[in-house]
């Protein structure tokens, strides 16, 4: 096998991880009193000052808003946002050590790459992964950048970025005005790409099923070539005094081989099945909510863009967030799909592994594989939608829904309007 220790399997969520540390989602082994002080320090600002104070200050709004559907639904579609992150951020904190156990895992034995192929296999995901969590970053901060230059754009104008309330009434060219608008911007920063990092970090877990499941396939479907590799580096030993030479003797020692891949192959099924078990039970209830929510937010999205200018800043910035909530869902969706397709390949690729030369004791093993494969790997948000591009597509689907109704709502309200103007 090629030496592939150079490939750590965990870089696919690395720079996720670095970021929930560094604005206190994850805590560090407190093996200083420093590190503790850092870490609490880290905790308040960044999570208590600034991502609870402005939940805190949008839930106010937002019941301060209640029968003003204009009012409500720019109150709601951030708000829900950083509710959904915070069962995130909950599910994260209080599992953190399973969350770390699982991360190790994808270091083990059966987890490595078996040839070059397979090794190829694993760099593309890693690469593929830190492009999303690049791409998500650049959307969120692009998001923020528009909210805070939108309101300088206005005619009426310049006023916060955020629908929030606050115990004060900071007046256009104070410096209180000044404070809390950086403060609402930088809160949402911080809010959004912690929130960015949840989401990337359980869509690295599920690329690396994905991943297993793929490079399963190809050791399924190459278990002759791979035996016949560790006959030539020397696993199977020859001995010339032996008539180990003689092509039955051969063939029984390749047989052999071939036996204990398809052992190896059955325990890394096993292993892959053990791990999206316990990614399901970690974040099955996180990835629920995130597609609840995000019904509401898209269409209420959606509608926040009707009522703007269009080209206008504030139109892009809305689609910038339209771009954030969908990518959030999407890469969930689209991988989670992905192991469905590369988890029903599983028994064609060991039907292709050339076992009609094969003795009867492998071909009956194969034949045991081929029925448990039969059984598709699916992965469920709290046990009512498959994670796939149908359950996407639905979302899609009821959030247009809900987005004719609104604007129906609004049209009615708006007609009343006039005509009680024209009585």
């Amino acid at each position: 096998m090629e030496d592939d220790g150079l490939l750590d399997l965990r870089d696919i969520v690395r720079i996720n991880i670095d970021v929930l540390y560094f604005f206190g989602n994850m805590y560090p082994r407190f093996r200083t009193s420093v590190v503790k002080l850092f870490y609490i320090a880290r905790l308040s600002i960044f999570f208590g000052f600034f991502f609870m104070g402005i939940v805190s200050a949008e839930l106010a709004n937002w019941y301060a808003s209640m029968g003003n559907l204009q009012a409500m639904v720019n109150a709601s579609f951030l708000t829900l946002s950083n509710m959904v992150s915070m069962i995130k951020f909950y599910a994260i904190f209080r599992h953190q050590d399973r969350i770390f156990a699982l991360l190790e895992s994808t270091n083990r034995k059966e987890f490595r790459p078996k040839n070059r192929q397979q090794r190829s296999i694993l760099r593309h995901f890693i690469r593929t992964m830190r492009t999303i969590s690049l791409l998500m970053y650049g959307g969120c901060l692009f998001t923020c950048a528009f909210w805070a230059i939108s309101p300088f754009t206005d005619e009426d104008g310049p006023y916060l970025p955020i629908a929030a309330w606050v115990p004060f009434e900071p007046s256009k060219g104070t410096i209180y005005f000044e404070i809390v608008f950086a403060y609402e911007i930088l809160a949402t920063i911080v809010g959004g790409i912690t929130d960015m990092s949840a989401d990337c970090l359980i869509a690295g877990f599920l690329i690396v099923v994905c991943a297993q499941l793929k490079i399963l396939n190809n050791s399924l479907s190459n278990i002759r070539q791979l035996s016949l590799q560790e006959e030539r580096s020397g696993l199977l030993v020859h001995d010339s005094d032996d008539d180990s030479n003689e092509p039955e003797i051969m063939w029984m020692k390749l047989q052999a081989v071939m036996d204990d891949k398809l052992v190896e192959c059955v325990v890394h099924h096993r292993c892959v099945l053990e791990f999206a078990e316990e990614l399901t039970s970690l974040f099955s209830y996180s990835i629920l909510g995130q597609f609840v929510v995000s019904v509401i937010i898209i269409c209420t999205t959606l509608f926040e863009i009707t009522m703007v200018s269009f080209m206008s800043v504030k139109f892009f910035s809305l689609i910038l967030y339209q771009y954030c909530m969908l990518m959030e869902i999407f890469i969930l969706c689209y991988f989670g799909n992905e192991v469905i397709l590369e988890s029903n390949k599983l028994t064609n690729s060991a039907y292709h592994c050339n076992w009609r030369p094969c003795s009867m004791h492998f071909k009956e093993n194969l034949l045991f594989f081929m029925t448990r494969s039969q059984r598709v790997l699916k992965l469920y948000a709290g046990g009512f939608f498959t994670l796939s591009l149908d359950t996407f597509v639905r979302i899609l689907k009821s959030s247009w829904s809900y987005f004719a109704v609104l604007i129906q709502v609004n049209k009615r309200k708006l007609d009343l309007y006039e005509i009680s103007q024209g009585a």
